[in-house]
């Protein structure tokens, strides 16, 4: 699953090649990923300017003239970049830790669910094999993206949140260490595989709160 060091990767390997560029023509295929209609997505984002890429959790926002197109990559999703300049790989190959296919470029296939051509040439494609990634359009004012990612907690790398911020949202609760950490609304993108690898000197079983400020290894 695409975590909060994974998007961020995505998102920088991105900002440069979207940035700046012109919405030429969107095709959609009709699957759950979406959460607004396919005509309505398509009529809306024709002919706007891509304005930035940003992240907020395991979320990647791309930032247009009036709107945010919001995506959630679920287990499988992938987000890529089709150079007309670069040719096509033949095959993909699979990761040998995460499982996920890769490749440098590919073309569109079954699993392609989103692509968004540029005037500029090349396009913006959104693959997901499970199809349990998940794409949001709002309005662009800083109302709707505050409400969206209102159910959130804060970002662990942010320069605010200091270890004696993360005492005291810790303090009072009860539930395990492993399985507030894991809570997006206690701490936005914390990794699962590395939430899990954390290691504690009491059992990671044992109540957050007071006991954990002795307990957990930061």
């Amino acid at each position: 699953m695409p975590e909060l060091p994974e998007v961020e990767t995505i998102r920088r390997g991105l900002e440069p090649r979207l940035v700046g560029r012109f919405v030429a023509g969107v095709k959609a295929r009709d699957c759950r990923i979406f959460q607004v209609g396919r005509s309505t997505l398509a009529e809306r984002l024709r002919g706007q300017k891509v304005a930035g890429l940003s992240r907020r959790g395991k979320y990647l926002v791309l930032t247009l003239e009036r709107h945010h197109l919001v995506f959630h990559f679920g287990m499988t999703g992938q987000l890529t970049y089709r150079d007309p300049d670069r040719p096509d790989c033949g095959a993909f190959k699979r990761h040998p830790v995460t499982g996920l296919q890769q490749a440098v470029q590919h073309a569109p296939d079954r699993h392609t669910h989103l692509r968004i051509r540029f005037q500029e040439g090349g396009e913006a494609m959104f693959r997901d094999i499970r199809k349990f990634g998940r794409i949001f359009l709002l309005l662009r004012t800083e109302k709707a993206l505050e409400d969206f990612f209102r159910p959130l907690g804060p970002e662990p790398f942010t320069p605010g949140y200091t270890f004696e911020t993360f005492l005291s949202r810790l303090s009072g609760r009860k539930l395990s260490v492993k399985s507030l950490l894991l809570d997006q609304r206690f701490l936005a993108g914390w990794r699962k595989r590395g939430g899990c690898s954390k290691r504690y000197r009491r059992s990671s079983s044992s109540a957050s709160g007071t006991e954990a400020r002795a307990s957990a290894t930061m």
